[in-house]
């Protein structure tokens, strides 16, 4: 069975809180489009959407983020590739605490 959602901290104790992984797209997909020189890479199509990040979660309860990135043509893979890893890791550690996660990156193309 896939999982789709992990458990987080709840300081509360009043109950258990989760975070769909669609929500971890979301924030994944913002980030990226935060960074200069990348933006995410979708295909549409009649019956598929593919939006470029895929977020899935290991038998640990890691979320792995997968990202499909476009590069400008200008900008240097490397260094954009590590600020892409950087703000995803930032937003997901800000807007979900303790959320244990990967983060991957392919390069689509350069244009």
């Amino acid at each position: 069975m896939v999982r789709e959602y992990i458990m987080i901290n709840n300081y509360s104790r009043l109950g258990t809180m989760g975070i769909h992984r669609h929500a971890l797209e979301a924030i994944a997909s913002s980030a990226v489009n935060n960074v200069r020189g990348a933006h995410v890479s979708s295909r549409k199509a009649l019956f598929n959407v593919d939006n470029g990040v895929k977020v899935s979660f290991d038998k640990t309860g890691k979320a792995i983020v997968k990202v499909d990135v476009v590069i400008a043509p200008n900008a240097q893979v490397t260094k954009v590739c590590r600020q892409i890893q950087e703000e995803v890791a930032q937003e997901i550690s800000l807007m979900c605490d303790t959320v244990p996660y990967d983060v991957k990156i392919n390069v689509k193309r350069i244009g």
